[in-house]
């Protein structure tokens, strides 16, 4: 005797149709995690690369710059390029022949805004830092609520924004809602 096993086809409509709506009901949700998501990863990387940078310059006792740059020889002030630390030995803010590159990140993605100081950040042999500033990732849509911040102060400390009112928008360092560009 054969058993005979499968859908009908009514079986087969009827999870298709099941499938679709959660696919709709679903789609929306994942594309907000997936925005959220970038502008975290940048901030992350952000945060690490102005850490190694701090790091590098006191455990070699040389000036550390961190800058956007197009090139990875001079440096811009449109922080959606790519991100390079090096050796600034002539504190000049630009990297030559004889400064080596010491870390580099890749341009920022297409969908994430970054605005940050018109000069480099430059960390010296005692950690601190050359400016006080700040920077700002927002997705290109402006919508608040994936915005995040780093900021720098003097002595070198990098400090992230947060959340402290759980209202889902995070602050600056004033209390205020980061406000994207």
């Amino acid at each position: 005797m054969n058993k005979q096993s499968g859908l009908t086809l009514m079986e087969l409509m009827i999870a298709l149709a099941i499938g679709a709506i959660l696919i709709t009901v679903v789609a929306p949700n994942v594309n907000h995690i997936v925005q959220q998501n970038q502008i975290v990863a940048q901030t992350n990387q952000s945060s690490s690369l102005l850490q190694f940078a701090r790091a590098n310059a006191v455990n070699e006792q040389f000036a550390t710059t961190l800058c956007p740059t197009a090139d990875f020889q001079t440096c811009t002030n449109n922080w959606q390029q790519a991100l390079m630390v090096f050796s600034d030995e002539n504190n000049d803010n630009v990297r030559n022949d004889d400064e080596p590159l010491l870390a580099s990140t890749e341009r920022a993605s297409a969908t994430t805004l970054i605005s940050g100081p018109a000069q480099p950040f430059r960390f010296n042999p005692d950690g601190s830092s050359n400016i006080t500033a700040s920077l700002v990732m927002c997705h290109q849509n402006g919508d608040e609520t994936k915005a995040r911040g780093l900021y720098i102060a003097l002595n070198g400390r990098v400090k992230t924004s947060q959340d402290s009112n759980n209202d889902g928008v995070y602050e600056d360092l004033d209390g205020n809602a980061i406000e994207c560009p």
